[in-house]
């Protein structure tokens, strides 16, 4: 797996209960080579607790996924974006940097 680094560090947002938004975002990896990945919108359930969601993009379709489970975060072929934390609300600015290794970054609300 190629280490990278994610350009702006923060491209996650949750401006309303039902929807988490991924700004366009540039790639860098270890090897310099570079991908720019579209702004993206994600509907996902409104939730009744806080629930951290982690988006990644398969960097062969450039398909974008956002989850709950995690699960690609890591994984060959994937490019992790970041993790933002969804509140019932909406508006969350609990957020994790993306990159590979995952950044110790956070940004974190009131």
């Amino acid at each position: 797996m190629h280490d990278y680094r994610i350009t702006p560090e923060f491209v996650l947002s949750n401006p309303s209960p039902e929807n988490i938004e991924m700004d366009q975002v540039t790639v860098v990896f270890d090897d310099s080579t570079t991908a720019i990945y579209s702004a993206e919108t994600f509907t996902i359930p409104a939730p009744s607790v806080p629930t951290w969601y982690y988006v990644t993009v398969d960097s062969s379709t450039r398909v974008a996924t956002c989850d709950i489970s995690g699960e690609l975060v890591g994984v060959p072929g994937h490019v992790y974006i970041g993790a933002i934390q969804a509140i019932p609300a909406g508006r969350s600015i609990n957020a994790i940097a993306g990159g590979w290794p995952p950044p110790t970054t956070w940004m974190v609300g009131d």
